[in-house]
């Protein structure tokens, strides 16, 4: 368990040097936590698609700013907004998304909704100490 998360951290670290980036590796528990609400969901033909707008909720006892998420890894999807913006969040509170995401799947006969579950995002947040902070979060 700690080889991977030390694995995780140097991965980021080194992602972070070469993209130029300050980066701090994410702690073992995350300060963002991400969810969502289905707004709509239908079907046409073999395709689903459900409209959601992703919720970022800061769980820690300190504000953070220029939040954003933007898809890391997507399997079998298409997702209509790379990157999402939430703004500044403040201590213990939930910024909603100010646009709606489509996610389309080819679900063949099933009528299930897609598996957002499956989707990776990269959140960036700038801490309380000025820090720019990267974490890769999944639902």
């Amino acid at each position: 368990m700690k080889r991977k998360i030390i694995a995780k951290i140097l991965i980021l670290i080194v992602v972070g040097l070469l993209a130029g980036r300050d980066v701090s590796a994410a702690e073992e528990s995350s300060i963002v936590k991400l969810s969502y609400k289905i707004l709509e969901s239908k079907s046409s033909g073999q395709t689903l698609t459900t409209l959601v707008k992703l919720k970022a909720r800061n769980v820690s006892d300190a504000p953070i700013n220029n939040v954003n998420a933007s898809v890391s890894y997507v399997e079998n999807m298409s997702i209509d907004v790379n990157t999402i913006y939430f703004g500044n969040i403040n201590a213990r509170e939930t910024a909603l998304s100010p646009e709606s995401i489509t996610i389309s799947v080819d679900n063949g006969d099933s009528q299930e909704d897609p598996p957002i579950s499956k989707l990776i995002w990269r959140v960036e947040y700038t801490n309380s100490g000025g820090e720019r902070v990267v974490e890769e979060i999944s639902f």
